[in-house]
């Protein structure tokens, strides 16, 4: 069952809180730590490898580095819109 589901189906219910936190790290664990050792593992690989790993370990930080720079730039863009909407644009003082 999708996650988001859960959560709305389980918000309508009588299951309490302490049950729904216990039974969603319980839920949210497992994959959590498999993806965390399969990318750990994968940029060990790419750290540590011969001569086309030194192009892997390049590549992924320059992925890393881009999405980095992508995101900081939406969310800047996306804050001034709030608050230039909310008036407290600081370029109008």
């Amino acid at each position: 069952m999708p996650l988001n589901l859960q959560n709305y189906l389980l918000g309508v219910t009588a299951v309490s809180f302490r049950d729904f936190v216990s039974a969603t790290l319980a839920g949210i664990t497992p994959g959590t730590v498999l993806y965390t050792f399969i990318f750990g593992a994968l940029g060990k690989a790419a750290a540590n490898g011969g001569v086309s790993a030194g192009t892997l370990k390049w590549a992924l930080f320059g992925t890393g580095l881009l999405a980095t720079v992508v995101v900081v730039c939406l969310v800047t863009r996306k804050a001034m819109a709030k608050l230039k909407e909310a008036g407290l644009d600081d370029r109008n003082p």
